[in-house]
């Protein structure tokens, strides 16, 4: 399911994340808490991390639950894990260490198979925990706009994400609206990629006006999939023809294998959870497919657009000239 996908992108940044947490310690052990005096100092720090990070590596030990130190170590360990049992008591280990951890304590919840609506009253109690903990830090208000790029919000603004997404599977659209705007408020740069979940739930309300703003606000990605596709059905539904026929030369232009992609979609072949798209090449095929299959809610009763599609985008034929005898 896609849970699982959200789940699998969660623990690969937690990687990333430990590596900027200790590059971060060792800046501040080095320099005694002062800021680097320029661009060079820094990068000599990190040049000195990582010569001696190499070092260590050589010689350190496996990761096992002997030599786990904290709770990125219990939460990688979780994720190797080949039982649900093995999983949770890993789990356990990192909660102890920090008992209000939201990546912990969602993977301890998503770690049961519920309904996806289930999910929803303790995904809030979850979000509420979280928001208390940073303002009582003074994190919450000072990160507002760069969630994804301070470390101590980051898991809030994921399990917001994770929110968004069942909000929507449960097709409570006008909640996952003000979910995806509050997600873009907190974070402005959207590493996740929420205005493309967001363009798709203003196309199913037909909400022209805020499709096009959000466009706009994102103005260096308008030409994307994630943007251009549901514009053209968004064209298609409001009986706009030939601007629906814009957009799809538009993408046609941009998008290596579009055709194929329209004859697919048309013919529902994309509807096969084995074919499910979890990576992508950029200006490709693959890309749409991943478009119309994290985004099903909108195209899997849109068979009727990508039939007009294909027909729209298919030059007519020309007569042969009659030979006269």
């Amino acid at each position: 399911s896609n849970i699982y996908y959200i789940c699998e992108a969660i623990s690969m940044s937690l990687a990333t994340e430990k590596e900027f947490k200790n590059i971060h310690e060792f800046i501040e052990r080095r320099l005694g808490g002062r800021k680097p005096a320029s661009d060079e100092e820094l990068n000599q720090l990190i040049q000195e991390y990582m010569d001696q990070t190499n070092t260590m590596l050589e010689a350190q030990e496996p990761l096992t639950e002997e030599t786990a130190e904290d709770v990125f170590d219990w939460l990688e360990l979780a994720g190797r894990a080949r039982s649900k049992k093995v999983q949770r008591r890993y789990l356990e280990k990192a909660k102890e260490l920090e008992p209000k951890n939201l990546d912990v304590l969602s993977a301890l919840l998503f770690l049961d198979k519920r309904a996806y609506h289930e999910y929803l009253p303790d995904v809030e109690r979850l979000l509420a925990l979280g928001k208390e903990d940073l303002r009582e830090r003074k994190i919450y208000q000072q990160s507002v706009g760069d969630f994804y790029q301070v470390l101590e919000t980051r898991p809030y603004i994921r399990l917001m994400h994770m929110y968004m997404f069942l909000l929507q599977q449960c097709m409570m659209l006008r909640k996952a609206i003000a979910v995806g705007k509050e997600i873009l408020k907190l974070n402005c740069s959207d590493n996740l990629g929420v205005r493309y979940t967001l363009m798709h739930l203003y196309v199913y309300m037909e909400d022209e006006y805020n499709a096009l703003k959000l466009m706009r606000q994102f103005k260096e990605a308008d030409d994307t999939a994630g943007f251009q596709l549901p514009l053209a059905l968004l064209y298609f539904q409001e009986g706009k023809s030939e601007e629906a026929k814009g957009v799809l030369k538009r993408l046609s232009t941009t998008y290596r294998g579009f055709r194929s992609f329209l004859k697919d979609a048309a013919e529902l072949r994309l509807l096969d959870e084995s074919e499910y798209i979890d990576e992508y090449q950029l200006y490709t095929e693959s890309e749409l497919v991943s478009c119309y299959q994290e985004n099903l809610f909108l195209w899997d009763s849109r068979q009727e657009f990508f039939q007009w599609a294909r027909k729209a985008m298919t030059p007519p034929r020309k007569k042969k000239e009659q030979t006269t005898t």
